[in-house]
């Protein structure tokens, strides 16, 4: 796995808005929102950034929101998500998002990068 050192900002120029990154604690498990991105934060109405996940979301929607990192923290690889913000109370909005785990060390994860991309739930029909 990759550390946080071996990117660079300038190298996601044009994906910034989009990327968050989550720290992991482990013992106990918590992810905290290092940093969410400008086009992150507008589509969800509000900036999570320095806060961790247990706190942002209730426990209703707690397990759906952080379900890929703990793929990530099981399997070691990246995972891609998709669906509806349900878990953001944004269910009109799709997401598909792709979640990169970083290591300091090569074998325990303390970072993931979150790239996501939204779209709408809603379609739209031709009217004739």
């Amino acid at each position: 796995m990759p550390a946080r050192k071996d990117f660079e900002p300038w190298d996601l120029k044009g994906h910034l808005g989009w990327i968050a990154l989550i720290d992991v604690e482990h013992e106990p498990e918590r992810f905290r929102f290092r940093l969410v991105g400008a086009d992150i934060a507008t589509g969800l109405s509000r900036d999570s950034s320095g806060k961790y996940l247990d706190l942002v979301y209730g426990p209703e929607f707690y397990e759906t929101a952080i379900g890929s990192y703990r793929w990530n923290l099981e399997h070691r690889k990246p995972v891609r998500a998709f669906g509806e913000m349900v878990h953001a109370r944004k269910g009109h909005i799709r997401f598909e998002s792709l979640d990169l785990p970083f290591s300091r060390t090569g074998r325990e994860i303390d970072l993931i990068m979150k790239r996501v991309h939204y779209s709408s739930a809603i379609s739209l029909v031709d009217e004739d």
